[in-house]
């Protein structure tokens, strides 16, 4: 996380609350990371931020870098959006396939595709009212 907070350490100081947390298996957290557990510490993560006293439950915004951004579409994706308000998503992939064969060709169909982002990103955003039919 401490390579994460430069990005938002600006907000507190304008009154915006701000919730960190690492992955299991990342940071200094224990367990064992899987596709399955991450969402599960996203889904988590959101649900004590929605019920802390200091909280209003109902103007969540919700910022994901990389894979957090990947995590934040899928739950949100599966319908779990009360109180959110904005999600923005930084350098976040559309596909764990895309990337794996950026690292090792011919390594993304060994990966669960269910998990990637641009399964849900269209349920999470509106189709844009303008586009280019050229």
């Amino acid at each position: 996380m401490s390579a994460h907070w430069p990005l938002v350490s600006w907000l507190p100081e304008r009154n915006f609350n701000v919730f960190m947390f690492d992955y299991r298996g990342f940071g200094k957290s224990k367990g064992t990371p899987s596709q399955a557990g991450l969402l599960d510490d996203t889904q988590s993560a959101i649900n004590v931020v929605r019920h802390r006293s200091d909280v209003n439950p109902q103007r969540l915004v919700l910022f994901g870098q990389s894979i957090g951004g990947a995590n934040i579409l899928d739950v949100i994706g599966q319908g779990d959006r009360e109180g959110i308000r904005a999600v923005i998503l930084d350098s976040t992939f559309a596909s764990y396939a895309t990337i794996a064969n950026q690292m090792l060709p011919g390594s993304g169909y060994l990966l669960d595709e269910s998990y990637s982002g641009e399964n849900y990103i269209a349920s999470v955003s509106p189709i844009p009212p303008f586009t280019d039919s050229r």
